[in-house]
């Protein structure tokens, strides 16, 4: 047989069909207000080392 496995024998989700019962455009509406209580979560800081990278940000200091 070819079934594939959950790592750590955990059982399906059921993420799947929650998707379909959403729908399209609620899906979208809840990311995006996901999003921006994340966005508006993130001190001004830690987003410009995510827009400029960590690397280039550390440089200057």
């Amino acid at each position: 047989s070819s079934t594939i496995k959950s790592p750590l024998s955990l059982p399906p989700s059921n993420y799947s069909s929650l998707i379909l019962q959403l729908g399209p455009e609620r899906l979208a509406n809840a990311l995006a207000l996901f999003h921006f209580k994340l966005f508006f979560a993130t001190s001004e800081n830690e987003l410009i080392v995510h827009l400029v990278g960590r690397d280039k940000v550390y440089k200057f200091f």
